[in-house]
């Protein structure tokens, strides 16, 4: 299972995420799906760093870091284990 990011949201932490799924692209069907669901949290993290961070200078912007953290905590809990 590859690791979380744990850098913050920025250059790093987003390329750290992208390396991420690029690795969950190349397995396809054939990934774990508590690593896609750890991904899927990871990516709602992120958002929600970038939500925060520009919560008063782009609220549009915020919003939308918001929606899409909340469609990959969805996506995360479809896929989690039972």
């Amino acid at each position: 299972m590859t690791p979380a990011p744990s850098q913050p949201a920025g250059p790093g932490g987003i390329s750290a995420l992208l390396e991420w799924c690029r690795a969950l692209m190349r397995q396809g069907a054939a990934a774990d799906p508590a690593e896609v669901a750890a991904y899927q949290q990871a990516k709602a993290s992120l958002l929600d760093q970038i939500a925060a961070a520009h919560a008063t200078d782009d609220p549009g912007l915020a919003a939308r870091a918001r929606h899409a953290a909340a469609g990959a905590r969805a996506s995360a809990s479809a896929r989690e284990p039972r």
